[in-house]
């Protein structure tokens, strides 16, 4: 029987994730002290699936199973997701008062998703973080402390506690999602969404130029999150997730484009996605949409451009301080050195000097409002 790991004790929303994902299969659900434990039991073939929490829609995405994942990139694969509804509920020992509670215990990401509530109804109360949700009901049982919990409904079954309040997570539409990891080289089915990791160069431009290896063929990207690279301060790794499957031409072009643009590339995983994503609407090709879109991006960006170039030109102006505005040498020199770069870059020449025989100008009126023009 297959053995699927998950962050314990009983009564945690990963163990729940892994019941859901296992559906009526015959499997075995082993709970273990911490996601550590879980990633390595998986890496050393003791279990045959490990179920991680990655990302909440409250509180984002959790950087331990990000690095966990990275560190065994070579070893480890995802093969499958869960997206849990969570719901928080405050618990304490029979007979125990929410007026009378000294310490609340909880998951950080828990006391994070109930921040809001516990400032308003608690303030001044001591909270402490434990491994788990259901660590936390386990230990305000066994405590004589009027001591409270935040955790599931079925926590408070398991460990006879009473449900002091219901639904006191801030963001009441609460879930996370989950991730099902497996050893490489797993058998998951046919798979709908892809996970990976990228590394890139550090300089301009670099994750642009990537991402629009996927932007120019259409596909659609669902969560890109960046963690520090562990080589030195500024360098960083991308995880990317995305809609499809390696197999189809349009991915397998996307990610052969994408290894040119990354100094490495690794595919963590292609799996089912939970829920089905919406059709894309019949009244706009979705490849002209994506290219408009790009094309706008690029377009705000050379307006940003001319605006930090404005701001240099104003700089000058200051420094020139009484020396003459105009310096027909220099206007030369940038028009020709303009009408060079376009002509390598395949755009007209004589537009790039129209263009500029706008702009240049305007950026003489910024160093000196009394010159209106290039005479």
């Amino acid at each position: 029987m297959e053995t699927v790991a998950y962050l314990g004790p009983e009564g945690t929303y990963s163990e729940e994730a892994a019941s859901v994902w296992s559906g009526n299969r015959p499997v075995r659900l082993q709970a273990l002290g911490s996601l550590v434990k879980v990633a390595k039991a998986v890496d050393a073939g003791e279990v045959d699936w490990g179920v991680l929490p990655a990302e909440n829609s409250c509180e984002g995405s959790l950087a331990l199973t990000l690095d966990l994942l990275m560190d065994r990139a070579d070893r480890l694969q995802i093969c499958g997701e869960v997206v849990l509804r969570v719901r928080h509920h405050l618990l304490v020992r029979p007979g125990v008062s929410g007026k009378r509670v000294t310490r609340i215990l909880s998951h950080f990401q828990a006391l994070a998703q109930c921040r809001g509530y516990l400032e308003r109804h608690f303030p001044g109360v001591e909270l402490s973080e434990v491994e788990s949700t259901a660590e936390a009901a386990r230990t305000v049982a066994a405590s004589g402390e009027p001591w409270a919990a935040i955790g599931s409904a079925r926590a408070a079954r398991l460990f006879n506690l009473a449900v002091a309040a219901e639904d006191v997570a801030d963001l009441q539409e609460n879930a996370t999602r989950f991730l099902v990891v497996g050893r490489r080289g797993c058998q998951v089915g046919a798979g709908d969404k892809t996970t990976i990791l990228a590394g890139v160069d550090n300089r301009p431009g670099a994750l642009y130029r990537l991402l629009g290896e996927f932007a120019r063929r259409g596909i659609n990207l669902t969560r890109i999150e960046s963690r520090p690279a562990k080589t030195r301060l500024g360098e960083y790794v991308f995880f990317i997730d995305f809609e499809g499957n390696p197999e189809r031409p349009e991915v397998a072009e996307a990610l052969a484009g994408a290894r040119q643009r990354t100094s490495f590339l690794k595919i963590l995983g292609c799996y089912p996605a939970a829920g089905t994503a919406a059709p894309a609407s019949d009244a706009t090709d979705p490849d002209l949409a994506q290219i408009r879109a790009e094309i706008d991006l690029l377009d705000g960006w050379i307006v940003d451009l001319l605006a930090q170039r404005a701001s240099l030109v104003r700089t000058i102006g200051k420094l020139k301080a009484g020396r003459p505005i105009r310096d027909p040498v220099r206007e030369k020199q940038v028009l020709s050195r303009l009408q060079e770069l376009a002509a390598e870059k395949g755009v007209d020449p004589q537009v790039v000097a129209g263009v500029y025989g706008l702009l240049l100008p305007y950026y003489v009126e910024l160093q000196n409002p009394s010159a209106r023009s290039l005479d």
